[in-house]
């Protein structure tokens, strides 16, 4: 496993993770980690205690090798976003983990990361909450230029996940990708159809939040209100709401364990690290999930990548159809697995492939006269009927006209029946006489003998 910390996205360092089994480089015991007290009290109580950005060291697994900028990633690819006062490092075995089932990961530094000291709105936490829209501008932006490098180097499918504020970001950002949300939702009274963009309730969507998150469950938010959110928005998400889980034991178990040293007399206040156990099973429950639905062999979610974009605007929608949904869902994923699309264009959808489906039944009737046409001796004769509808029929004559045959000689071409019929007119046919007697089909030329000259006729 590689890993580069030299990228800058939005003015902040970013981190990549990638595969790189035997590749060459330093190897890594520990990520170094930045965490400034100050800018933690300056955000919460508007007081600049404590101290400035303090580097120490978090385990890192032991096959990490520090690399340079990648000028090429994997076809599969996933950006993690972190929550308000946290850093990029917060999920990295969630980066870990995704990277052992092919992904390259990357994970910017937002402004109002707790790693630096910049980027502090006046006011404390009342500042910070005066300042959201803003904020959640900037860190779209951030997300989007991450997103724009891992393109730009051969990144076909692209996951998101984010905790916290970042599972707000990755949930409002617009756009056709597959997001992880852990423990992501704003409080009353902002709009949770302001969280959960449009675009971000037709993706596929996972929902993680734990059944003692110090934030989602707790007022004014409580896990009814994020269980009937998620219900309301994103009936297809799944969702896991582990019990005894708060909203800091998701995060990386290194990071969390070195919060309570560095926030020195207000360390008692720091939150426990979760066990290997639990860190283990986040990371592999939203490795799966992407896993599952970030698929490259299928298309391009890029608007440059030659699979037509459908224009939602333009399908009608049918909003009590749940049954249908789950029945279309489940044929159109197994075709189309790099997405997971609203109703209205799984239905269309469904269409087009029906549309593809139909040329097959063309190009199997064409192969199958051929077949009958080449197994026959050199000499014999071949008649093949083909029995179908108009459009199929019409198709397979035109092909075998274009390789030269004819069948001018025949009535109407040697079209029985027609293309346009009544209602209420019956369908039976009438076979012409060439095909009750094939030898109509095939006509004797009677060739007269030479007789040698001076010879008797009777001879």
């Amino acid at each position: 496993m590689q890993y580069s910390d030299d990228l800058v996205l939005g003015g902040r360092p970013a981190s990549i993770w990638l595969p790189g089994e035997g590749a060459l480089g330093t190897r890594m015991s520990a990520y170094p980690y930045a965490f400034s007290s100050r800018k933690l009290s300056r955000s919460v109580l508007g007081l600049p205690l404590g101290s400035g950005p303090v580097v120490v060291d978090v385990p890192a697994p032991g096959e990490l090798i520090r690399c340079e900028i990648p000028t090429a990633v994997t076809a599969r690819a996933a950006v993690l976003v972190h929550g308000l006062l946290c850093s990029r490092l917060d999920l990295a075995h969630v980066a870990e983990a995704l990277v052992a089932k092919g992904f390259t990961v990357v994970a910017p530094e937002m402004d109002d990361s707790v790693s630096h000291e910049e980027a502090v709105s006046p006011g404390g936490f009342v500042g910070e909450l005066l300042n959201r829209e803003a904020g959640e501008v900037q860190r779209c932006e951030v997300v989007r230029k991450a997103v724009a490098w891992l393109r730009e180097r051969g990144a076909e499918q692209i996951g998101l996940v984010g905790h916290s504020r970042g599972g707000v970001t990755i949930s409002q950002l617009d756009g056709d990708f597959c997001r992880v949300n852990i423990a992501g939702f704003q409080p009353p009274p902002v709009n949770p159809e302001e969280t959960f963009s449009l675009s971000a309730r037709r993706a596929p969507m996972l929902i993680i939040c734990g059944q003692d998150d110090e934030v989602c469950t707790r007022p004014p938010l409580s896990m009814e209100y994020v269980q009937d959110t998620v219900k309301r928005l994103l009936p297809e998400a799944q969702t896991w709401y582990p019990a005894g889980v708060g909203h800091f034991s998701v995060l990386n178990p290194g990071v969390v364990a070195v919060w309570q040293p560095l926030l020195g007399l207000a360390g008692f206040l720091a939150p426990e690290p979760a066990g290997p156990e639990l860190s283990q099973a986040v990371a592999e429950r939203v490795a799966a999930f992407l896993v599952d639905t970030v698929d490259p062999g299928f298309g391009s979610t890029s608007s440059d990548s030659g699979v037509p974009e459908l224009d939602s605007n333009t399908v009608p929608r049918h909003r009590d159809a749940s049954d249908f949904d789950k029945q279309a869902h489940g044929i159109v994923k197994a075709k189309l697995p790099w997405k997971v699309w609203s109703l209205h264009e799984l239905v269309l959808a469904k269409i087009l492939i029906d549309a593809f489906q139909l040329r097959l039944v063309d190009l199997a009737a064409i192969l199958r006269v051929a077949d009958c046409v080449l197994s026959a001796r050199e000499d014999e004769e071949v008649v093949v009927v083909l029995y179908a509808g108009g459009a199929h029929a019409h198709c397979v004559e035109e092909f075998w006209r274009a390789q030269s045959f004819t069948s001018d000689d025949l009535p109407k071409r040697g079209l029985v029946g027609k293309d346009d019929w009544e209602d209420d007119e019956p369908r039976g046919l009438v076979l012409p006489k060439y095909l009750h007697d094939f030898d109509l089909l095939f006509p004797k030329e009677q060739v007269e003998e030479a007789v040698p000259e001076g010879a008797d006729e009777d001879d």
